[in-house]
């Protein structure tokens, strides 16, 4: 990208200013994962109620930020909503409809599905935290999936955006412009 891309600007905020707080209007106990530019992330989301972790293992995969994330996660808590800090257009409306088939259903693992594609956030049960810890290095959640497909809740949605993340520029580009144009 060649800069911060949670740091870019987006609406009158940054990427990451967007992201959590569509998550923060609809969970309580947001736990922000960082690995490079921790303090720049920290400095900017400070003045809102987070829970900050600093993953100096980042450059691993992004399993290692799932894994320091759970870390701290309270015992009684029955599911972990994982959210990418580089998909500013998922809406709290996305995340409070996963969060409903979440609960309804008892479901072990909850996904957006746009148009037969899998998407982001996802909501995964406790009973898996353990299983997390010690497996998937190679592909990451990908696996868990893989592993337990009776215990998988996709959620039909009609928003792409829940498959769009900014990695390059021109993702950045394409975000910037459909919010021109809305």
């Amino acid at each position: 990208m060649g800069e911060q891309k949670l740091l870019l600007p987006y609406k009158s905020k940054t990427v990451i200013e967007q992201v959590v707080d569509e998550i923060r209007a609809s969970v309580s106990g947001v736990t922000v994962v960082t690995g490079y530019d921790h303090e720049r992330i920290v400095s900017r989301l400070g003045d809102r109620h987070l829970t900050f972790l600093r993953n100096t293992d980042f450059t691993q995969g992004m399993i290692t930020s799932v894994r320091c994330g759970l870390s701290t996660m309270p015992d009684d808590v029955t599911g972990c909503l994982l959210a990418l800090g580089d998909q500013p257009g998922v809406t709290a409306s996305v995340i409070n409809r996963l969060i409903k088939h979440f609960d309804a259903d008892n479901a072990g693992i909850v996904y957006p599905l746009y148009n037969e594609q899998k998407g982001h956030p996802l909501i995964f049960s406790h009973r898996y935290f353990s299983e997390i810890r010690e497996h998937y290095n190679d592909v990451g959640l990908r696996r868990l999936l893989q592993a337990h497909p009776n215990a998988c809740h996709p959620v039909p949605v009609d928003d792409i955006r829940v498959l769009k993340d900014i990695d390059t520029p021109e993702d950045y580009q394409r975000e910037t412009m459909r919010l021109s144009h809305r």
